[in-house]
C-alpha cells in the first residue's frame, strides 16, 4: 500500500469468501473440505498475474492484492474468478475413496461472495482500510445478494 500511495499508483484488492465452506466441511468432513479449499486456491492462483498476490485470509476467505490495477479492472477480474470457480468440474470423488456420496459430490458447487476495494478510489487512506472495505462488502453481499460483486 505504501508504494502505491507514495507513487500515486493504482492498487486494488479482492476478498473472496466461499460461503458454503462450513456446510461442506460439516457434511463431507476434513479431507473433502481441505481438497475443496486447495482446489479454490489453485483456480485463483492460475487466474492471476505474477505480480498479484493471494493469501488465505480465513477458513473460507481469500485476499488478493492487485498492484497497478484499477477498480474497473478489478471488477473484470472478479467476474472472471467467479466464473472459473463456479464452472469448475469438481470431480473430488476421484481423488478420495468415496462411494456412497458420489452423486452429492458431483453437484458440489461453491457459493461465493466477493468484495472489492481500490486505491486511490473510495477515499482509502491505509492498508487497513483497504482490507476492511473489501471485507465489509463481503458482509453486505452475504445479507443482500448472494454471489453478487460489490
Amino acid at each position: 500500500f505504501s508504494r502505491a500511495k507514495r507513487y500515486d499508483r493504482n492498487l486494488s484488492c479482492i476478498m473472496l469468501a466461499l460461503e458454503n465452506f462450513a456446510e461442506i466441511e460439516e457434511h463431507y468432513g476434513s479431507p473433502i473440505s481441505n481438497l475443496f479449499i486447495k482446489t479454490q486456491a489453485r483456480i485463483l492462483k492460475n487466474s492471476l498475474r505474477n505480480a498479484d498476490s493471494i493469501f488465505r485470509y480465513d477458513d473460507n476467505e481469500f485476499f488478493i492484492i492487485l498492484p497497478e490495477t484499477t477498480l474497473e479492472d478489478a471488477f473484470i477480474l472478479a467476474e472472471r474468478l467467479k466464473y472459473h470457480i463456479e464452472n469448475y468440474n469438481y470431480n473430488i470423488e476421484k481423488s478420495l475413496d468415496v462411494h456412497d456420496e458420489t452423486k452429492e459430490l458431483q453437484s458440489l458447487k461453491p457459493k461465493i461472495s466477493i468484495g472489492i476495494s481500490s486505491f486511490p478510489h473510495m477515499g482509502i487512506t491505509s492498508s487497513f482500510e483497504l482490507i476492511q472495505m473489501s471485507d465489509s462488502f463481503i458482509s453486505q453481499n452475504k445479507h443482500h445478494h448472494e454471489g453478487h460483486l460489490n
